[in-house]
C-alpha cells in the first residue's frame, strides 16, 4: 500500500515565524517583519502572551536569528521572552541535575531526550528551546522498578489510574508516563523513546549508540545526532493541543549542527515501522528549508510498502477521529506495535489490553460495560430517546 499520508505540517502564520527562526540574511529578516506586522494586526498583547503557545516557544530563536533586522519596539519584547524562557530553563537544568543525581544514587541507567539535550547538544544555548518538562529515558527492564520508587518518593501521574503502572502489561503498550511533584514539576518518563515502537527490545538501537552528555558534574546519555533526527521528525507527525511545531526547528537545528548517517536512519524507520511519519517530515523539510537531506533517502524510506492497518493507524494521529471505528483501527495498530517481538497469536489478549489502558478501566472485564453503555447511548439518539 502506498507509504505517504496527507498532512498538513503548519498553518502560514507558523511557516512565516520558522522561515524568519530558522532562515538566513535577508530572507529571513523578510519574513520576519511580514510575520510581525500580521502579529500586531492580530492584537498579539504586550509580551506576544496572546500568541499560541506552540508559535511562542519559538520566539527566542526568531530573536537570536534577526535581531539586527527588526524595529526597537518588538526587538525589545522579545529580548524579554528570550531571558524568560532562559531563566526557565536555567531552572529545569538545574531540577534535572538534581533528578538525574537521585536516579545516579539509585543505580539506574538514563538517557536525557527532547528539549534539555537538545539545548545542550545541538541548540548550544539554553533560551533557544523552551520546554514545559524534563524527558528521562531509562531500560525498560527497569521501568516498573523506577515508577514504583518515584511514586514513593512523592510523584504523582493524573493520566492512569494509580494500579496501571503495577502491571508489567502497561509497559508493553505505554511508552512513557507524565509524572508531576509540587517541588520539582514536570517529568515525563519514558522505557520507550517512541510511541509508535513499544515492543521488547525496540529501544536497544538507542541505548548502544547513544552519546555522552554531561549536566553539570553528572554524567549522562543522550541520543546521537541520527536518532535525534529520526526522534524529532516522527514526533512531530501528529495533532495535538499545542502545534508541535518546534520538531521542524528541532530537525533543522540538529541537520546544520550535526553529521547524519542516513543508512542507519533509514534502517532504524524501517525496523520500528514509522516510514510514514518520516518519510512525510523530511519531504517537508527538504522542500521547505535549505537543508542537507538527499532526495535518495526520502525516495527510499517512500517506497517501503506499508499494510492498510498501518496506514490507517498514521492517518487517525492526523485527524483525530474519535468514531468507533477509528478508535479500534488506532488500539488494533498499536497492540499489533507493542508485539512485533512475539508470535502474533500470544499477543491477541494484549488488544483487550491496549483497550482497557486506552479507556483507562481498571479491570479487562470493564470494556463489557462500557461497550453496553455506549451501545444503549447510541440506540437512544439513533430513536431520538434523551
Amino acid at each position: 500500500m502506498q507509504n505517504q499520508v496527507p498532512i498538513q505540517f503548519t498553518t502560514p502564520s507558523e511557516l512565516a515565524l520558522l522561515r524568519a527562526a530558522l532562515l538566513e540574511g535577508p530572507a529571513a529578516a523578510e519574513a520576519a517583519r511580514g510575520w510581525l506586522a500580521r502579529q500586531r494586526n492580530g492584537e498579539v498583547g504586550p509580551g506576544f502572551h496572546r500568541l499560541e503557545s506552540g508559535s511562542r516557544r519559538l520566539l527566542p530563536l526568531l530573536y537570536r536569528n534577526v535581531k539586527a533586522s527588526i524595529p526597537a519596539e518588538p526587538r525589545g519584547e522579545l529580548r524579554k521572552v528570550h531571558h524568560d524562557y532562559w531563566a526557565d530553563n536555567q531552572k529545569r537544568f538545574r531540577r534535572l541535575q538534581e533528578l538525574l543525581a537521585w536516579f545516579e544514587a539509585n543505580g539506574i541507567p538514563t538517557l536525557v531526550l527532547k528539549g534539555m539535550a537538545l539545548s545542550v547538544l545541538h541548540y548550544r544555548d539554553m533560551a533557544l528551546r523552551p520546554t514545559s518538562d524534563l524527558d528521562i529515558l531509562v531500560p525498560e527492564d527497569r521501568a516498573p522498578e523506577v515508577v514504583g520508587l518515584l511514586q514513593r518518593d512523592g510523584w504523582t501521574t493524573e493520566d492512569y489510574l494509580p494500579s496501571a503502572p503495577k502491571k508489567r502489561y502497561f509497559y508493553r503498550h505505554i511508552h512513557a508516563i507524565p509524572l508531576a511533584r509540587p517541588d520539582y514539576g514536570s517529568l515525563d518518563l519514558h522505557w520507550h523513546v517512541l510511541t509508535e515502537a513499544t515492543f521488547r527490545g525496540a529501544d536497544r538501537p538507542f541505548w548502544s549508540d547513544s552519546v555522552p552528555l554531561a549536566v553539570n558534574n553528572i554524567k549522562t546519555r543522550a541520543l546521537n545526532p541520527t536518532d535525534q533526527l529520526l526522534h524529532a521528525c516522527v514526533h512531530g507527525f501528529a495533532v495535538c493541543d499545542i502545534a508541535p511545531i518546534r520538531w521542524i526547528a528541532d530537525a533543522v537545528t540538529v541537520l546544520r549542527t550535526s553529521q547524519v548517517d542516513w543508512t542507519r536512519l533509514v534502517n532504524l524507520s524501517k525496523q520500528l515501522h514509522v516510514t510514514i511519519s518520516l518519510g512525510a517530515s523530511l519531504s517537508f523539510l527538504r522542500a521547505t528549508f535549505p537543508t542537507p537531506i538527499p532526495a535518495e533517502a526520502v525516495e527510499e524510506i517512500q517506497a517501503v510498502r506499508v499494510d492498510h492497518a498501518e496506514r490507517r493507524y498514521f492517518e487517525t494521529l492526523v485527524h483525530r477521529n474519535s468514531g468507533w471505528r477509528e478508535v479500534l483501527a488506532y488500539n488494533f495498530e498499536r497492540h499489533r506495535r507493542a508485539n512485533r517481538d512475539r508470535n502474533c497469536i500470544l499477543g491477541i489478549p494484549s488488544l483487550l489490553r491496549q483497550l482497557q489502558l486506552h479507556y483507562n478501566l481498571p479491570h479487562i472485564k470493564d470494556l463489557g460495560t462500557l461497550a453496553f453503555s455506549r451501545l444503549g447511548k447510541r440506540l437512544r439518539r439513533e430513536n431520538g430517546q434523551p
